[in-house]
This record gives C-alpha cells, sequence and structure tokens, in this order.
C-alpha cells in the first residue's frame, strides 16, 4: 500500500483503494477511467474533424485558438462538441468556401462563432439519445428480470382467491 496521485480528480489515494488501469495509472475508480479515455477519444475526433473540414494536410497546424475553445467547452464534453461539428459540418464547409478570411485564426473564430450557436442543440440530442439507451438498457433488465421470475416458478401462474376480501 503507497501513496497515489489520482488521474482523474488529482487528489491523492493509496493503491490498494484506487483503481488501476491498464495504463499503470490510477483513477478513483473503474468509471472515472472509462470516462476519461471516452473524453479523450472523443477529443481526438474533434481534432480529426477539424482537420478534415479545413482540407488541412498532417503537417499543417490547426491554430492555437482552436485548442483554447476546445479546453472551454469540456464542460459539455467532448462527445457533445463532436456531434456539433458533426451537425454544422456543412455550415462550416460553406463558410470556408464562400468567406474571404483574412487569417486562419479569423477563420476559426467564424467556425467557433458556428459551432457556439449550435452547442445547447447538440448537447440535446447527446442527452436524448443517452435517455434513450438508458431507457433500453432498463427494458432490457426488466425483460431479464420477468424471465427469471418465470423460470423461478416454472412458468405457473398462482392465483389467490380474494373473493373473502371483496364481500368484507
Amino acid at each position: 500500500m503507497r501513496k497515489v496521485k489520482l488521474q482523474d480528480t488529482g487528489e491523492y489515494s493509496t493503491s490498494d483503494v484506487a483503481y488501476q488501469a491498464p495504463n499503470k495509472k490510477y483513477y478513483s475508480n473503474e468509471a472515472a477511467y472509462k470516462k476519461m479515455m471516452t473524453n479523450a477519444t472523443y477529443r481526438q475526433k474533434c481534432i480529426d474533424g477539424m482537420y478534415e473540414l479545413l482540407e488541412y494536410k498532417e503537417f499543417m497546424k490547426i491554430p492555437t485558438y482552436f485548442y483554447k475553445r476546445l479546453k472551454e467547452c469540456e464542460g459539455y464534453g467532448y462527445d457533445v462538441v463532436y456531434r456539433c461539428i458533426q451537425m454544422k459540418a456543412k455550415d462550416i464547409k460553406w463558410a470556408i468556401n464562400n468567406k474571404d478570411f483574412n487569417t486562419e485564426v479569423g477563420k476559426m473564430m467564424y467556425i467557433w462563432a458556428i459551432l457556439n450557436n449550435s452547442m445547447n442543440d447538440a448537447l440535446k440530442e447527446v442527452v436524448a439519445e443517452r435517455r434513450e439507451e438508458e431507457r433500453k438498457t432498463k427494458n432490457t433488465k426488466t425483460e431479464e428480470s420477468v424471465n427469471t421470475d418465470i423460470d423461478i416458478d416454472n412458468g405457473e401462474q398462482h392465483t389467490v382467491n380474494i373473493s373473502r376480501f371483496l364481500e368484507e
């Protein structure tokens, strides 16, 4: 048992309590590790999506303004930012092809203005999808529970005579 720093909270814990991920780093629990990995994946998808929209080659650099604004949107979740980029890809492409930008930073500012105006719409879509997944998961668990109940009772239906209760 040794003192370790948790990657997700920055706090200190002990190695016997903290979750050690496959990358040998410690997290408060497995769910926190999975959430951080999902966030990292979606963050990279956002970057790749922007490279694709801007038609940048691998050796070209996206202006640092993009990364600054991406970090500011972390509260939404990178999955929401990525959804917003996908939703507005057509509008962004149109702006890139039809507007005259003096600098790459100016172009990036315009792109972020488009994204900011639609971030809440993307959030609503992602939240609705999550609720739908939870509902499906809940229904699946309920069906499994019902199947288990039938197995336990061997499929027999038990009836109770309540006529005496109704007469009183």
